[in-house]
């Protein structure tokens, strides 16, 4: 993959995929070369001098004019665990923060070039910032050079950023989240675009990317994609549908009417539809991300990656957000769940206890575990409110205590091995410890802080069972009390079911509901009762009746047969 650096053009290790190979071998040299003037040339606009970078590496034999690029084996390595630390291991963590460097500017070039060859008569679109989808890269997610996505967003010269649907939890049943910090980028005031190649039941035999959570008959198929697109208009984002084997995956007009009875959901929240404003904020920071060593991915898969699932059922809608947008203070959520903020300046941390008072925090893994010459345990304290120490010995699991099931705990969750770091709460009292590692250490514990009650999660995991626990401590509003897929916003709630049986709604407000798709009253709010299948997807509608225009026709049909 050629990305550009000023003056430079380089291949940046680690992206070119094994089948492109032999075409990098003949000139492996020139690019090597390349790459190393590219990586002096970052070094010195970041140091400035000899002195400055042999300080910060903590090696004194280090020159800008001769250093060479982090050996293979050098960025394989796990010096001290699963987490780069500064100073000992801040050539990896230079490195890594290069490349996201490279593929950013690149991508900001190419977006400059086109706007100005194009006069700005050309809408500019990447394919770029999938800041939960890389948690599941084995050699480190930053390797993947997508962990600039704040830079991007500060470009005039690009007008949307898009990705397919995650290929994690898209299938029946599933919530089909976003791969980006996708709420970060429409308040940039960017388009998120949705690529949707849902795989149809016209394309049973597919084997692309999301194949095996594809649909396999229409029904199926129409509720995936209703899902998808409601959630779209909800959120404010784009889509297409993709057919992504060129084979006619939508070319059924059946399957064309789910567009059609969204129109009139999206002529109102074109129209009248508020900003996209959850009550939950998933949170990543991209600094902290350019710590993750190979073999990191035991920890950001579930952590990053997979966590979109229990926090697409957990009851009630969330977003997904940049760290930079919470320092900002930009973001309204009552619970804040800190999936990466393993790495913060003594600011950042005085900053986000600040602005976030009052709200509930969820603190995961390793938060504020990395410093600059500053005590971990001192600056963890600090970040979280309690005092954390490093455990070993024991496996990544927690199981829930009396307490922990007293509040709503079933079930064990995080990963059944040993990592470093892990980190367990020393100072608790025995009814803030909601889950407890093998050895009896504490793995999840909630205190109630003068500015707001925290939760620190040691494993690297959650499940939508402690989510709703929080979700409750925060006085956050769910809409259902057991796992279902909700998305709302405005008089809109939809509602994918992500198991058979009776649902229990509470729409949170005293109002007629409607069901969109076929016009039909539901009752009054604030509680009602569902049945579903596990992978229907229902759109209600809280208030004034509106409703889809197939249903309007339906009903109309009615009433000429009634009258006739």
């Amino acid at each position: 993959m050629h990305i550009s650096h000023p003056g430079v053009p380089v291949s940046v290790p680690g992206h070119c995929p094994k089948k492109c190979a032999p075409t990098v071998h003949g000139p492996g040299v020139l690019v090597k070369r390349r790459a190393e003037q590219a990586w002096r040339q970052w070094l010195k606009s970041q140091y400035a001098t000899d002195e400055a970078l042999q300080r910060a590496w903590g090696n004194p034999a280090v020159r800008l004019s001769t250093v060479t690029l982090p050996t293979p084996r050098r960025r394989r390595s796990q010096p001290s665990g699963l987490l780069h630390r500064p100073r000992s291991e801040q050539d990896l963590i230079d490195f890594a923060e290069f490349q996201q460097d490279m593929m950013a500017d690149c991508v900001c070039h190419f977006a400059k070039t086109v706007r100005e060859v194009t006069g700005g008569r050309k809408l500019v679109i990447f394919f770029y910032g999938y800041t939960f989808e890389f948690g599941a890269i084995r050699n480190g997610a930053a390797t993947s050079g997508h962990y600039a996505l704040a830079k991007v967003l500060r470009s005039p010269d690009i007008d949307i950023l898009c990705s397919p649907i995650s290929y994690w939890d898209r299938g029946l049943g599933g919530s089909a989240p976003a791969m980006s910090a996708a709420e970060s980028v429409t308040r940039a005031g960017k388009l998120w675009l949705f690529e949707d190649d849902t795989r149809t039941y016209l394309a049973k035999d597919s084997r692309f990317p999301g194949w095996i959570d594809g649909a396999d008959t229409l029904a199926d198929s129409q509720s995936l994609l209703l899902r998808n697109t409601a959630e779209v208009a909800l959120r404010h984002f784009g889509t297409w549908w993709m057919d992504l084997g060129a084979t006619g995956w939508f070319d059924d007009p059946e399957l064309w009417k789910v567009m059609r009875n969204l129109h009139r959901l999206d002529e109102v929240m074109l129209a009248q539809g508020p900003p996209f404003t959850p009550e939950v904020a998933a949170v990543v920071d991209e600094r902290s991300i350019l710590h993750t060593a190979f073999g990191s991915d035991v920890v950001t898969r579930p952590l990053i990656y997979e966590v979109r699932r229990p926090l697409g059922r957990m009851g009630t809608p969330y977003g997904q957000y940049l760290l930079s947008d919470v320092l900002n203070g930009e973001i309204p959520a009552k619970m804040l769940v800190f999936l990466a903020a393993w790495h913060l300046s003594k600011e950042e941390r005085i900053q986000l206890r600040r602005i976030n008072e009052g709200k509930l925090k969820i603190w995961c893994y390793a938060p504020g575990y990395l410093t600059e010459g500053e005590d971990p345990k001192t600056a963890m304290k600090e970040l979280t409110g309690f005092e954390l120490e490093a455990l070993s010995g024991t496996t990544a699991w927690a199981e829930p205590t009396d307490r922990g099931r007293q509040l709503g705990l079933t079930a064990g969750f995080g990963v059944r091995r040993p990592i470093q770091p892990l980190l367990t709460v020393v100072d608790a009292k025995p009814e803030e410890i909601l889950a407890t590692y093998p050895n009896g250490a504490a793995a999840v514990a909630l205190r109630r802080l003068p500015d707001g009650p925290s939760v620190f999660v040691g494993v690297p995991n959650l499940t939508s069972e402690l989510l709703r626990l929080a979700a409750r401590q925060a006085g956050v509003h769910l809409f259902c009390q057991e796992d279902a897929n909700i998305y709302a916003n405005g008089p809109f709630i939809t509602i994918h079911a992500a198991q058979d049986g009776d649902l229990a709604i509470d729409t949170g407000i005293r109002t007629n509901v409607w069901d969109y798709l076929t016009g039909e009253s539901l009752g009054q709010g604030p509680r009602l009762s569902l049945v579903m299948q596990k992978g229907e997807t229902r759109i209600l509608v809280c208030g004034e009746r509106i409703v889809a225009t197939a249903a309007e026709s339906s009903q109309a049909e009615k009433r000429f047969s009634a009258d006739k």
